[in-house]
């Protein structure tokens, strides 16, 4: 096996954009933020209406109330999923 980080290719050496559109790199990052968090947490609630033996369907996900574990469990991959973020715009390794 090659010295070769796998992961190369998440940080590439390359700029692929202007100084001047960093205001937009912003924007997306906020706005892809915005539905990770949407999947995230009804990816959490199928696996919360799974483990419960519930059936799972759009209006069952829709319906869902949260429980404080439920809630802490979420609350914490989402900063996970911020955190993550944070690191990569620090220039650190996500």
């Amino acid at each position: 096996m090659s010295g070769k980080d796998p992961k190369d290719f998440n940080l590439p050496q390359a700029d692929f954009l202007k100084p001047e559109q960093i205001d937009n790199v912003g924007r997306a990052l906020i706005s892809l933020m915005r539905e990770v968090a949407v999947l995230s947490d009804r990816v959490l609630v199928l696996e919360e209406l799974l483990e419960r033996g519930e059936n799972v369907t759009h209006d069952a996900v829709d319906s869902f109330v949260p429980d404080e574990a439920f809630t802490h469990r979420s609350q914490a991959a989402m900063q996970q999923v911020v955190d993550g973020v944070l690191t990569a715009l620090r220039g650190g390794e996500a």
